[in-house]
């Protein structure tokens, strides 16, 4: 039985670009000044993303498609 049936498989989602991304909506959450409850949320998203699968790994956030 698969859990998270539609989440990327682990081994293939720590891409250079998934590494970029992260830290792309981390550093946006901090200049948007939301604090540790604003970091707690944007990872929390992001887990959630990458459980359904639409977390980008292979293209790279800019300011105008987040």
């Amino acid at each position: 039985m698969d859990i998270l049936p539609d989440a990327y498989p682990h081994s293939k989602v720590h891409t250079g670009k998934y590494y970029f991304n992260i830290e792309f909506l981390l550093n946006e959450t901090i200049a948007e000044g939301l604090g540790r409850q604003g970091i707690i949320e944007t990872l929390k998203e992001i887990g959630e993303e990458l459980a359904d699968g639409t977390f980008p790994i292979t293209t790279l956030l800019t300011q105008g498609n987040t």
